[in-house]
C-alpha cells in the first residue's frame, strides 16, 4: 500500500543521509497507513466480494449485517462519518 511505501522511503532517505528519523512522524504515519486501508476497503467494497478479496467492512458486514455496514460506507447517505466507522469496527 502506499502509505507503507511512504513511510519505508522517509526512513530509507534518514538511512542513506545519515539523519536521524522523527519517531513521532513514523508514528502518525503508521497509522495514517492503517486510515487509509479502511478507507480504501470502505470504497472498494463491491469489487473486493466479487474478487474474494480481504476487505474489513466485508467482517463489518458478517459481525452486524449487511444493511448495518452498508448504511455507513461512504457511497451511503448516512449523517455517520469516517470517524464513526473506525470506532464503530473496534467494537
Amino acid at each position: 500500500n502506499k502509505s507503507f511505501d511512504y513511510r519505508i522511503l522517509h526512513r530509507i532517505l534518514c538511512i542513506l543521509e545519515g539523519k536521524a528519523y522523527n519517531s513521532t512522524l513514523f508514528e502518525v504515519m503508521f497509522y495514517n497507513e492503517h486510515l487509509v486501508d479502511i478507507a480504501d476497503d470502505l470504497y472498494d467494497y463491491e469489487t473486493d466480494v466479487e474478487r474474494n478479496s480481504f476487505n474489513i467492512l466485508r467482517c463489518y458486514v458478517k459481525k452486524h449485517g449487511k444493511d448495518v455496514a452498508l448504511a455507513i460506507t461512504p457511497k451511503s447517505n448516512c449523517n455517520l462519518n469516517f470517524t464513526s466507522f473506525l470506532y464503530l469496527a473496534i467494537l
